[in-house]
């Protein structure tokens, strides 16, 4: 999915994102990102990815830039079920504020004080902040999808819980919630 009219330096942002997660024992596979969210090596990154390797199949929203990530933890997942995360980035004087939704239910937040700036890699040179899509973590070969993507919004600010909410309750019987 490539997104249009977002500003993918410093600003607010939304990603809104409707899947069916499909994964099993996956290493470090992300629903839906742009760029490198897990290596220490410079690269930057953001969107929803695996926290650890292995039978943990824990998701966050999170970002990353020259090797430091910030992420807020939202569920554990279920093969076959279908799910909405979002994610919102705020910006305040000098803070960056990520917070996450499930299934249109705000779940946890994260704050610090440096301000990714996500259309820049130092390390990735391909890196395109504007391309989402889902992926496996792994260089020796290709391997499905962790998940069949349904709908994917991306917002040129931070949408509030009662928006986060609304656009979830609009569209979860169109997938089956």
């Amino acid at each position: 999915y490539t997104i249009t009219g977002v500003d993918m330096g410093k600003s607010a942002l939304t990603i809104d994102c409707w899947f069916k997660y499909q994964a099993n024992n996956l290493y470090l596979p992300s629903i839906c990102a742009a760029g490198d969210m897990w290596s220490g090596d410079g690269q930057t990154g953001w969107g929803f990815g695996q926290r650890s390797s292995g039978s943990d199949k824990y998701y966050f929203f999170g970002m990353m830039e020259s090797g430091y990530r910030y992420t807020v933890d939202l569920a554990t997942m279920v093969d076959g079920t279908v799910y909405n995360f979002v994610g919102t980035r705020t910006i305040s004087g000098s803070q960056q504020i990520l917070k996450g939704y499930l299934n249109g239910q705000y779940i946890n937040s994260s704050t610090n004080n440096t301000i990714f700036n996500l259309s820049t890699s130092a390390y990735f040179p391909g890196y395109n902040p504007t391309v989402l899509k889902p992926q496996q973590y792994y260089a020796g070969g290709p391997n499905p999808p962790p998940a069949t993507l349904y709908s994917i919004k991306v917002y040129n600010r931070d949408l509030s819980a009662t928006e986060v909410t609304q656009n979830y309750n609009a569209l979860k019987n169109r997938y089956g919630l």
